[in-house]
């Protein structure tokens, strides 16, 4: 009997310790959600997890948020695609995230029944590459961005 009860309170420690990591899993989730809702929006900028948001501005790589100082991200297109024959759905993808002068990133993520694979490529003023050759997948969504005026 005492063993029964050794075995329910180890169990009952493993599903508080579980409880807590999928409560903070999803508090980071609602973070990175609103911070990926600002970049697209022109009225919000993104905010740091202390700040309330909508306040102060944020810049990587030279990019600056929308609301900003600079010109923000208003460039944005995507191309879906089936990276593999045996993978359907079209759960590939490739997403340009430009801003008015052109420089920003391509995401690609490469989805297969094994695995998914991202990866993220810097794009120079006018569409240039910087970091690596660009997939015709990647062409295409950087093309579709650069057409948006």
């Amino acid at each position: 009997m005492r063993k029964l009860g050794s075995v329910a309170l180890f169990s009952l420690i493993v599903a508080i310790v579980a409880l807590l990591i999928a409560l903070l899993a999803l508090r980071r989730a609602d973070i990175v959600e609103r911070r990926a809702r600002a970049l697209t929006r022109p009225d919000r900028q993104p905010e740091s997890p202390d700040r309330p948001m909508g306040t102060g501005a944020s810049t990587a790589h030279g990019l600056s948020a929308p609301g900003g100082p600079g010109t923000g991200l208003s460039r944005i297109a995507v191309v879906r695609y089936n990276a593999f024959e045996d993978a359907g759905g079209q759960l590939s993808y490739s997403a340009a995230l430009l801003d008015d002068a052109g420089s920003g990133l391509i995401l690609t993520s490469i989805h297969s029944r094994a695995e998914t694979r991202s990866y993220i490529k810097e794009i120079g003023p006018q569409g240039d590459e910087r970091d690596a050759t660009l997939s015709a997948e990647e062409r295409e969504a950087l093309r579709k961005a650069m057409a948006k005026r």
